[in-house]
């Protein structure tokens, strides 16, 4: 804490350092439009302080006195944003003023160019980024929740992890991350980059807008660019926050007594003598501790972020500069987990004539103390299901912490906080981006652009295990290590032409592409065992047990795109897009795929007929295209051969090998084919502004595993391109702001719909299962599947007159319902119930995909304070609550408090079952019992800020001052009874299952922002 807070002092410190005032000075130079380069005549220019001001003229041009050559002046435009400029004795000055936030000439990406908000056809979601710099996450992905319709993320408390996304849900069977591009380059994740850095973020969510990504976009797009220098005086930005986090709630279990009460009742109602721990006739007997692990086990973590930024330049040469420092120590008690992250970001560009070149270079080091891999299991569900009768702490166990014994307690459970601070595993990561271009205009409108992108990352894990005795069953006599060290890389060159001229009344805008991409990985594993201590963990320390081993893929792709956009008059625009792939991840005859779009668009408010003065756009749009997903095993097409195969020929050893999965020469792209149709709606000066789409993607050629009999030699399924699912459904976007008065707001709101449908699923249809969830022809994907429980057993009569569940089932046990012949609606088919409690009795159970998702974002400022209240939340799905299950076993492990109330002959008016250790008649198989409803209302972000006015700012020669309060994760509106409703497992066969999601904190925040 001491050290956060000695770097968060040096740090002001050195930013607060003043400089000496100057004298009088003349200040020329114009004011152009950041994106088109064009002169802002009437554009304003304010000497801050006093009246002196000035407007530009023809060009842009501009004349100002100035009381001092370190002044700082202020350029407004109508329809632009406001910019401070601190003048620092330099003239003439070029200014670029970027348009409103929201307004309709607002510009985005829209992949190898831009294109206004107003002209866009497809489907593109534009991410407010000053609303994503206001969170406090490792990952920029995380702080993208509720932001777009469309667009579900689902996250996690740990630090370091990356959140799981998906855009209009599930596509495929595989990997349904969406394609991420930063400055024009794919990368893999988003956890590397700071949020700080980024100046625009927009999703493409259907093919019209991403096909010109072709095979790589059927999980849809987002799209990066990072923040480049601008010409003027040098600018330096610093943005720092420190905070605390903590999990916002806890499980109730039991304590020592209350344990030993249901853990003895099971044990006599299985026929058992109790453990000696827990008989309080024997001297065994524990009584002096009673250790609550949730209270040992969750701390107080820490957050803190530093980032400075530099920029500036002349007319023809602008620079960058941005180091980024992170650490967020995480909720659970040890060294484990956290995260340290150090960014470092440079850019620059110059333009001499015709030809602009530029680059950019990022470098990023991670170290990450993992917690998940520390040993087999979850660390959250063994923390919260370890006994109360075992101590934290045990000077008498190798190690120093307490464990379990197989006879006094006979639980098996783990001391996680022995285990967190015995083992390590420390991920360290070091990445290296580069990009660099050169652009040449080569005729009126045309020009050519050389893009070459180099990233690269390596990596390493240290695995470290001493000796040590956590209890019975967590026992380890042989120190060993596991190290892992590699590297992958992404090499990129691009080749644009670019054309962009207007006739008349039409605009022409076309780009075409050549582009080759190599892909490569390479990983080392070691082993060694035997290290004795003090323990000195490198892998040639090791004694026995020695191995290595490791793999090395590669692959490349070449493509060929395209794309047109026409517009007519500014009242009609067209859309026309393809691109060709050829991947070696295929087989020579299906290497290559081809993806077209098209979409179209009308201005209706530009229409000679249109005459409503308060609507500023009315914009009908629709499209049409096919995307692919490539997102595939490597050589996945190939047979693969085990040399392992090993033989014993009548007492012979005998080496050999064998095929253990077939090839499938004919494996092809998966293909999602979307269609879109949707208006936009902007009135009263476009500060009410209302989208609504509706979409329709269909998924065919998924990749599915066909069952075939082992007598064939495999043990893997073949993979073919057997299965279709869809997806549709509606999102709706509104805004309303008013800027106009002391009091300004911004309110925008949003909300989508998902419904997903299975087609197909091969040749015979056959079901995959998943944990407590069945995806068939005609359902969802992970539809939530199980037995319907009915209650409890009261007398031996009611067991004999039911159908039979087991021969040991007793008073007290659940009853669960003899259905068979239901379909995965509910309904009854052909069929009668046949007496017997079998898997044929489990039905369709309810969704784990939500029926909607929504976000509600207010920003408002009266005077120099601004308040941020981010709300999100997600309705109509359930969670199978899996840490509930797990304390609900009524064994050996720790029990939640409600099992108290289980059933006895004097408690029959209950619906918790009676304990008995073995569970004879399966009360804790999947059922509706352990299913919630998982509907949440969070709010995820309140922030109040202040800016200091310049006048008073103007002594410390600063341009900006401002210090907020915010605090994340603040409340949950929800049902649910676990530690958190948004869960990391949004999978695709086993959904919306909480084996111990990591919560996500909750966080309290104190930051400044000052300029100069």
């Amino acid at each position: 804490m001491i050290r956060f807070f000695q770097k968060w002092l040096l740090t002001l410190s050195f930013l607060l350092t003043a400089v000496a005032a100057q004298a009088q000075f003349t200040v020329t130079g114009k004011v152009l439009d950041s994106e088109t380069g064009e002169p802002l005549v009437g554009a304003g220019i304010v000497e801050v302080g006093t009246s002196n001001g000035a407007f530009c003229g023809n060009e842009g041009a501009f004349k100002l006195v100035l009381s001092r050559a370190d002044a700082i002046v202020i350029v407004s435009m109508v329809g632009y944003e406001k910019q401070e400029v601190p003048v620092n004795g330099v003239s003439p000055l070029t200014i670029e003023l970027k348009l409103k936030v929201g307004s309709l000439e607002e510009v985005v990406v829209i992949g190898y160019g831009t294109q206004r908000k107003e002209d866009l056809t497809g489907s593109v979601g534009v991410v407010n980024v000053s609303e994503v710099k206001k969170l406090a996450n490792n990952s920029v992905l995380k702080a993208l929740q509720g932001q777009v319709a469309g667009v579900q993320i689902h996250g996690s408390g740990e630090p370091g992890a990356e959140p799981q996304v998906k855009i209009r849900g599930i596509g495929t069977f595989g990997n349904n991350t969406p394609l991420y591009i930063v400055d024009g380059v794919p990368v893999v994740g988003l956890g590397d980059f700071n949020a700080q850095d980024i100046e625009t973020m927009q999703v493409l969510k259907d093919a019209s807008a991403a096909a010109i990504y072709g095979s790589r976009a059927a999980n849809g797009v987002i799209i990066i660019t990072t923040k480049h220098g601008t010409s003027g005086a040098t600018v330096i930005n610093y943005d720092g926050y420190i905070g605390a986090q903590t999990v916002p709630r806890k499980i109730a279990v039991t304590n020592r007594e209350q344990y030993q009460l249901i853990t003895n009742a099971a044990q006599i109602n299985a026929g058992q003598a109790l453990v000696s721990g827990n008989d309080p006739n024997s001297p065994d007997f524990i009584n002096n501790v009673d250790t609550d692990w949730q209270n040992e086990g969750f701390k107080t973590g820490m957050i803190m972020a530093h980032n400075v930024s530099i920029s500036g330049g002349k007319e023809n040469l602008k620079s960058f500069l941005s180091l980024n420092y992170l650490n967020q120590d995480g909720t659970l008690s040890g060294p484990a987990p956290s995260f340290e992250r150090v960014t470092i970001r440079a850019n620059s560009e110059y333009k001499k004539g015709r030809l602009t070149v530029g680059e950019s270079i990022y470098f990023m080091y991670t170290d990450r103390l993992n917690a998940t891999a520390l040993h087999v299991g979850n660390s959250i569900v063994d923390l919260i299901k370890a006994i109360p009768t075992m101590p934290v702490y045990d000077p008498n166990r190798l190690g120093g912490y307490g464990g379990a014994d197989n006879q006094i307690q006979k639980a098996i459970t783990l001391n996680v906080i022995g285990m967190n601070n015995l083992l390590t595993s420390r991920t360290n990561r070091n990445r290296f981006f580069a990009d660099t271009y050169a652009e040449l205009a080569l005729l009126k409108g045309l020009s050519y652009r050389l893009n070459l992108a180099y990233n690269r990352e390596d990596f390493s894990t240290i695995y470290t295990r001493p000796r040590y005795d956590l209890g019975w069953f967590f026992q380890n006599e042989i120190a060993a290590m596991d190290e892992s060290r590699g590297y992958g890389y992404t090499a990129l060159m691009e080749n644009l032409l670019k054309y962009d001229n207007k006739f008349g009344k039409h605009q022409l805008n076309v780009v075409a592409g050549y582009t080759v991409q190599i892909d490569k990985i390479r990983d080392i594993n070691g082993h060694a065992e035997g290290y004795t201590e003090p323990y000195f963990w490198v892998l040639n320390a090791g004694s026995t047990g020695k191995s290595i081993s490791g793999y090395e893929t590669e692959w490349r792709q070449v493509s060929q795109l395209g794309r047109i956009n026409y517009d007519f008059d500014n009242r009609y625009l067209l859309t026309m897009t393809v691109r060709r792939d050829g991947s070696s991840k295929f087989a020579p005859a299906s290497r290559h795929g081809v993806f077209p779009s098209v979409a179209a668009a009308w201005k209706v408010h530009n229409e000679s007929f249109f005459h409503v003065p308060f609507i500023n756009q009315l914009k009908i749009r629709g499209g049409y295209g096919v995307l692919g997903n490539q997102e595939i095993p490597t050589y996945g097409y190939s047979a693969f051969i085990n040399s392992n195969s090993n033989y014993n020929f009548g007492g012979a050893f005998a080496a050999g090998s064998s095929q253990y999965a077939y090839a499938n020469p004919l494996l092809r792209w998966e293909q999602s084919t979307t269609s879109s149709a949707g208006l936009d709606l902007s009135m009263w000066n476009n500060r009410l502004s209302f989208s609504a789409e509706y979409y329709y993607n269909k998924s065919k050629d998924l990749l599915v595993g066909v069952p075939i009999p082992r007598s064939n030699g495999t043990f893997d399924n073949p993979i073919v391109n057997a299965a279709s699912m869809r997806n549709q459904g509606l999102e709706f976007t509104a805004g309303i702001r008013d800027g106009e008065s002391d009091f300004t707001y911004d309110i925008n709101v949003n909300l989508s719909t998902l419904n997903n449908k299975v087609l197909s699923l091969g040749d015979y249809g056959e079901p995959i299962f998943g944990n407590m969830s069945r995806t068939s022809v005609g359902s969802e994907v992970g539809a939530l599947f199980g037995y319907v429980s009915d209650g409890l057993f009261q007398s031996q009569e009611e067991i004999d007159g039911h159908a039979f569940q087991s021969a040991l089932t007793a008073p007290g046990d659940i009853k669960f319902r003899d259905i068979n012949g239901r379909g995965d609606d509910g309904q009854l088919l052909l069929g009668q119930p046949d007496g017997l409690i079998t898997a044929e009795d489990r039905m369709y159970l309810g969704s784990a995909i939500p029926k909607f998702y929504y976000g509600f974002n207010f920003n408002g400022g009266y005077k120099g304070f601004d308040l941020t209240i981010f709300m999100q939340g997600q309705s109509g799905n359930l969670i199978v609550n899996g840490v509930r299950q797990t304390l609900s076993r009524l064994d050996f492990d720790n029990h939640a408090v409600d099992m108290l109330n289980f059933w006895s002959p004097t408690n029959t008016n209950t619906d918790v079952p009676r304990p008995i250790v073995g569970d004879p008649n399966l009360n804790g198989r999947e059922s509706i019992r352990w299913m919630e409803n998982g509907s949440y209302l969070r709010i995820q972000n309140a922030q109040l800020g202040y800016s200091f006015p310049l006048a008073a700012l103007t002594p410390l020669h600063l341009t900006k001052l401002r210090v907020y309060l915010s605090g994340q994760n603040l409340y949950t509106f929800t049902g649910y009874s676990g530690f958190d409703p948004d869960i990391s497992n949004d999978g695709l066969f086993s959904r919306a299952t909480d084996y111990g999601s990591w919560p996500n904190p909750r966080t309290y925040l104190a930051g400044i922002q000052l300029s100069f």
